[in-house]
């Protein structure tokens, strides 16, 4: 795993560095079809969201790790303990690897669902322009960029359940004592293990809260980068083009949207997916456990989630922005 990591980070430095020279190249002398080339819009291939969550999700992961923590204990719990408290207990008791507990969950749930996501979204988007005789460069208005988020949303939540859980439930193994540890050694074992021991079904607990979210952040995230890119790109005083700027402010805003959307949804979707066999029958009961104890609960672990959803996000697009710069294509 650390060799993977070591060369997915290689990888991501050169597309950076590529992109770097390709940038002091641009006012220089260009031919006419160049310049048709520049003016054409350039598009994202399929699989490049789950590439760019994958490289976003290893320099967040220790933010998600405590996140979890923090959403998994009652607030009013005695025994609860602080972002920064939650910090020193993961390096004291396990070192800084703590941190980077359930990796390869964190990992398998952006394959599955971070890559279904931008793939449907840029496919909805494609036929929706299609279907109305559009240019396929054009843009599609902001509310139908949430209708088509919702779809893309919905349907990659569904896919990337069992990663979701399986992420969980190792970033959770670490805070429990040794005789309720589940002992996962890595994700395809824990897909083994809970269908073996608790039922195929069980890969789907929680899938409801996490379509949920999943429609949430999608439009959060997504649909509202897409936004924010097209009106600071459109918005002649600003001087901004389609560059490293539009895409980092367009990305911290759009984490902003997307953690007010999902945070109690997040919260719910984690107890349900922690959760022992028969602890929580439905959704509704999950949801009124945590309201009885607080309504506050719902919000556990704001602020870490958007720190961590903040970086993540600004990291994610950056990447899948330059991989479609470097590696996207045109469409006539």
């Amino acid at each position: 795993m650390k060799f993977f990591c070591f060369i997915f980070l290689i990888f991501l430095s050169s597309i950076i560095e590529n992109s770097c020279l390709q940038n002091d190249e641009v006012d220089r002398n260009i031919t006419s079809d160049d310049t048709l080339l520049r003016n054409k819009k350039i598009h994202g291939r399929w699989y490049f969201g789950g590439i760019a969550s994958c490289g976003a999700a290893l320099l967040s992961h220790p933010l998600e790790v405590v996140k979890v923590h923090l959403q998994t204990q009652n607030r009013y719990d005695p025994d609860s303990k602080s972002f920064l408290k939650i910090i020193a207990h993961i390096l004291t008791v396990h070192g800084i690897l703590g941190f980077y507990a359930g990796i390869s969950g964190s990992l398998l749930r952006q394959i599955t669902y971070s890559t279904a996501r931008f793939a449907f979204y840029e496919s909805f988007k494609s036929t929706f322009l299609s279907l109305n005789n559009e240019d396929p460069d054009n843009d599609v208005p902001f509310d139908y960029k949430v209708i088509l988020a919702s779809f893309a949303g919905a349907i990659s939540g569904f896919i990337g359940t069992p990663g979701d859980l399986v992420n969980v439930r190792m970033q959770n193994d670490i805070k429990v004592c040794d005789e309720h540890k589940r002992n996962y050694k890595h994700a395809f074992d824990a897909i083994y293990v809970i269908t073996r021991d608790e039922g195929f079904i069980t890969l789907f607990n929680g899938a409801t809260m996490a379509i949920c979210r999943a429609i949430a952040i999608t439009i959060g995230q997504i649909a509202f980068y897409d936004q924010f890119k097209y009106i600071i790109i459109s918005t002649s005083f600003l001087n901004l083009k389609d560059s490293f700027i539009t895409h980092l402010i367009s990305s911290i805003a759009a984490s902003s949207t997307g953690t007010l959307l999902t945070q109690p949804i997040d919260v719910i979707k984690t107890r349900m997916m922690n959760a022992q066999v028969g602890e929580y029958g439905t959704v509704t009961e999950c949801t009124v456990k945590i309201w009885k104890s607080g309504p506050l609960n719902f919000y556990n672990g704001f602020i870490p989630a958007w720190i961590r959803l903040a970086p993540h996000t600004t990291f994610m697009f950056l990447i899948y922005e330059q991989l479609k710069r470097n590696f996207g294509y045109t469409k006539n």
